[in-house]
């Protein structure tokens, strides 16, 4: 069991996915589908790594 914490009135997974210096789409698609086979649901980004929209674009391929 993955241990969570409360973020606002969300609760969120510990544990993510980081996406820092991920740039190449076809790389983040691979490693976000891999991620969520093995269980993750939580993906680290922020505006700054540039890559928020791919992050978009790889979990509506992963999970149509």
């Amino acid at each position: 069991m993955t241990p969570t914490i409360k973020l606002g009135q969300y609760t969120i997974p510990q544990v993510g996915f980081g996406l820092w210096q991920v740039k190449d789409q076809d790389d983040l698609n691979r490693s976000v589908s891999a991620a969520l086979e093995v269980g993750y649901r939580h993906f680290d980004t922020a505006q700054i790594y540039g890559n928020e929209a791919m992050l978009g674009d790889a979990l509506r391929i992963a999970r149509p």
